[in-house]
């Protein structure tokens, strides 16, 4: 009996590799690809072979396995857009693009998911921040539930902590502060809160300087106020992995 139950075993596991192959349910299973082509995947993350998304995936960086939902490279996309822009995405996967809330949101409500945001400046420095939670809890605000941070740019302190905040765009203003919107004030959406010490979605400036504090591509505990990366992609992945 053991050794039919371990044949049994055996079996399922081939039909789920072949599968898992076949139809990824994540970045953990596509094949690699390296990451200077900015390959593009489908994945099918819902267990529905007919619900595909295309992703772009980090099958390298700590293990690999992530999911690309943010990129800024180079200053090509418009990142300074209205409320239904960031809710169904925009941009091209393999260059500079926002993934969408929806999408986010159906993600991170279909499994325990880590955020790991990866940045580098003008000079070649590079490093990165790490959440061990991450999840928007609605559809109305896109409310974010994130904790458990480690890494290396938070030699001030943690730059996102925006636990609980909700999101803000430059048409629909969520960060509670009366008279301003700071979207609109940074040019950047975000989950503000009076206003951000990251800004992820910020204007992109090819020289790494910013004429006006915080309104570039900031991550305050890394650069301070006027320096903006040249480079920052937000990656999620099933803590599981």
């Amino acid at each position: 009996m053991n050794e039919l139950s371990a044949v049994v075993q055996q079996y399922r596991n081939l039909v789920e590799s072949i599968q898992n192959a076949t139809f990824p349910p994540s970045c953990r299973y596509v094949p690699f690809k390296p990451l200077w082509q900015k390959p593009v995947y489908t994945i099918f993350p819902f267990g529905n072979t007919n619900q595909g998304i295309e992703v772009a995936c980090d099958v390298i960086t700590d293990g690999g396995g992530w999911m690309i939902i943010q990129r800024r490279i180079d200053g090509s996309e418009e990142f300074y857009r209205n409320w239904n822009d960031y809710v169904t995405g925009f941009g091209k996967i393999n260059s500079e693009y926002w993934i969408g809330m929806d999408t986010i949101y159906n993600l991170t409500n279909s499994g325990n998911y880590e955020l790991r945001v990866d940045m580098e400046d003008f000079q070649g420095n590079t490093a990165y921040a790490k959440y061990r939670n991450f999840r928007l809890l609605d559809r109305i605000y896109y409310t974010v539930w994130i904790s458990g941070y480690s890494g290396t740019a938070g030699l001030l302190g943690d730059s996102m902590e925006i636990n609980g905040r909700k999101f803000s765009t430059k048409d629909r203003d969520n960060d509670g502060i009366s008279g301003s919107n700071c979207a609109v004030l940074y040019r950047g959406a975000w989950w503000h809160i009076a206003c951000h010490g990251a800004n992820p979605n910020g204007i992109y400036y090819t020289a790494g300087q910013t004429p006006t504090r915080a309104r570039g591509i900031i991550w305050y505990s890394w650069k301070g106020w006027f320096e903006s990366m040249k480079s920052i992609e937000m990656k999620i992945r099933l803590k599981n992995f």
